[in-house]
């Protein structure tokens, strides 16, 4: 069979026209669709209308297939920044839309993204996580909210987390750290489905590596959940103990279960 070198040039040419030109006409028609105010303003109304957080970020686009990418993004503990604490500070932030919604000028998020993130709680603020974590569980049932999160179902994922818990006790501070934490929040139908793993920093434990957790559960008519912990510095205990059941001997070692 003789290969015709002439078709196959003019081929790879038109291929790569096509796959050239289409990615940047989408692009351009999506910065048309979607200018930067418009992106900024609706994010804005996102976080702070739905989830009562306030939000501020540095950058923010929107690619080729409808997706919108936010850069260096903070989101508050509570509904502005007046105490300087953010629940997330994340490196980039995707915000994956319906690409065929996009289209039609229309926003319908299929799940957000935080990748390379900093999350903190503090208990300070423990009512204000309650709050968020109960306005997400309400968007799904709230039939006003269907049409943005395609229908109510939506998935948030987390990845190369660093999660630090903070609380004062007395005139001390106590941290616990977990680091290198991917996680994923799926609501499907009536069911929320969640799954954590990372490590646990140790702590003031001799001679004890970091440990490592996985969390997996299911939220319905009921909470089911499997937890499992290895290595766990004990000594993260001991300030807690002391305070609140007045526990006077100090713990070190690794704990597993």
């Amino acid at each position: 069979m003789k290969i015709n070198k002439k078709s196959i040039i003019i081929s790879s040419i038109v291929a790569g026209i096509i796959f050239v030109i289409i990615p940047l006409l989408l692009k351009i028609y999506f910065i048309i669709m979607f200018p930067e105010t418009t992106l900024k303003a609706q994010v804005n109304t996102l976080l702070k209308k739905y989830l009562n957080n306030a939000v501020k970020f540095e950058g923010i686009h929107i690619d080729f297939l409808g997706n919108i990418h936010i850069e260096k993004c903070n989101i508050s503990a509570t509904s502005d920044f007046n105490d300087n604490i953010s629940l997330i500070a994340s490196n980039n932030v995707i915000i994956k839309l319906d690409f065929f919604k996009a289209l039609k000028n229309q926003i319908v998020i299929n799940s957000f993204k935080f990748a390379d993130n900093t999350i903190l709680f503090n208990k300070k603020y423990i009512n204000n996580y309650k709050k968020t974590y109960n306005n997400i569980l309400v968007l799904k049932k709230k039939q006003k909210y269907k049409s943005l999160l395609n229908n109510g179902n939506i998935s948030v994922v987390f990845t190369n987390s660093v999660i630090v818990y903070s609380d004062k006790l007395n005139e001390k501070k106590i941290k616990v750290f977990l680091k290198n934490v991917d996680g994923k929040i799926e609501i499907k139908q009536n069911d929320l489905f969640y799954k954590v793993d990372g490590k646990i920093k140790s702590h003031i434990s001799k001679f004890i590596s970091d440990g490592n957790f996985r969390i997996d559960g299911i939220i319905n008519q009921n909470h089911n959940v499997k937890i499992k912990i290895n290595d766990f510095d004990v000594s993260y205990l001991n300030d807690i103990l002391k305070k609140y059941f007045q526990f006077e001997h100090t713990m070190y070692g690794a704990l597993s279960i």
